[in-house]
């Protein structure tokens, strides 16, 4: 694998926390290291990885053996930022203040970043295809995976690892055994039915799933000015929109047999939402009208994620088809005149400071606002 001829990146992995810090040495960093990924780099190739922690883990991520390998391959340290609050109730507070410490270092050296986190596993091959999209001038590389249930994918997924890494299909296989409880409730039915979320699944029998989402991880980002300041979270926000301007600089992983990866959670993990109300088409579109989503996120929804075992047959067409139904009823929707911009001042109404719970409260304001912008539900 290679990084390109003067090109540098910085991989960023956030890790704390006792749950996180297992997944990230036993199953997350042992996937990254296999031969089509970082095992397959020359030592000092332009790739600098820092795995940003808190003072308690420090020490044990560096004397692990799987951190060992990596500092054996490449430039590699364990940082420990200042002021992150590892111990904030709010878990992406110190996912964005890591990334916003990382990216002032790559800033320094002109390096790209590639984002990572301490629960996603990635099958060998994928970090390469990543990297080679940057080589091939996208600004911004974005991935989308399903989420699996660790409690039953752990053993068999760590017996693959120890065998030299993960197949792309092969770890599809693995998604589709153990996908987790919150993720298997989101596959919508030939009526296009289901839980609203900002990633959906749609089944192509015995063959594999079509995601589609209106958020994804932007893995790798090499802004066309300078790195802005994280407001939401990488993934939300205006982030990548200001990274990236222009949209045909920005790519989608949209094939599992590119870049296939997957996170780990335990099945107790978004249980609350298990019991949310299933919706159809013209209810999900309500719900997705109170997401304040740009063009970035509609464009992201039109691009058919293909999670498959083998070759695809001609189903994959229909399945797609249905899913398509779907993300254009939404960007008919969002695209009538002046209604983006409206769905996205109420949102910041409503997240602006604390304002949401205050004007919930004023029910005939939030009401006359919520019909203005055509939400029914």
């Amino acid at each position: 694998m290679s990084s390109g001829k003067g090109r540098r990146f910085f991989i960023l992995a956030p890790v704390w926390g006792e749950t996180y810090l297992r997944l990230f040495l036993e199953y997350a960093l042992p996937s990254q290291l296999s031969p089509g990924n970082l095992g397959g780099t020359k030592p000092k190739e332009g790739i600098h990885y820092l795995v940003l922690t808190s003072a308690e883990f420090s020490d044990r991520i560096r004397q692990h053996p799987a951190f060992r390998r990596l500092a054996g391959m490449m430039e590699a340290e364990v940082v420990i930022p200042p002021g992150v609050p590892f111990d904030h109730p709010e878990h992406y507070r110190p996912f964005s203040a890591c990334y916003a410490h990382g990216m002032a270092q790559a800033a320094r050296q002109g390096a790209a970043c590639l984002f990572i986190t301490a629960d996603q596993v990635w099958a060998d091959g994928s970090l390469i295809h990543i990297l080679s999209l940057a080589q091939s001038g996208k600004r911004v590389v974005m991935v989308g995976g399903p989420r699996l249930d660790s409690s039953t994918a752990a053993a068999e997924m760590g017996d693959w690892l120890a065998q030299g890494g993960l197949t792309r299909r092969r770890a599809v296989k693995l998604a589709l055994d153990h996908l987790h409880p919150w993720d298997r409730s989101l596959i919508r039915d030939a009526e296009n039915r289901g839980r609203p979320a900002s990633f959906m699944y749609w089944p192509v029998e015995d063959e594999g799933l079509v995601m589609r989402c209106l958020h994804l991880h932007p893995v790798l980002v090499d802004p066309l000015d300078r790195y802005p300041e994280i407001t939401l979270t990488i993934d939300r926000g205006d982030f990548v929109v200001r990274c990236c301007p222009h949209i045909e600089d920005l790519g989608v992983v949209t094939d599992s047999d590119q870049a296939m990866f997957f996170s780990l959670a335990p099945p107790e993990r978004s249980s609350e939402f298990l019991d949310q109300e299933i919706l159809g088409e013209r209810r999900t579109i309500g719900w997705a009208r109170t997401l304040g989503l740009n063009q970035y996120n509609l464009w992201y929804f039109s691009q058919p994620i293909r999670l498959h075992l083998s070759e695809m047959s001609p189903q994959w067409e229909g399945v797609e088809s249905a899913s398509a139904r779907l993300a254009s009823k939404l960007q008919e929707d969002m695209s009538r005149s002046g209604r983006m911009a409206f769905y996205r001042l109420l949102h910041r109404m409503y997240n602006f400071r604390g304002l949401g719970p205050h004007l919930s409260k004023r029910r005939r304001l939030f009401s006359m606002l919520k019909r203005a912008a055509g939400i029914r539900w």
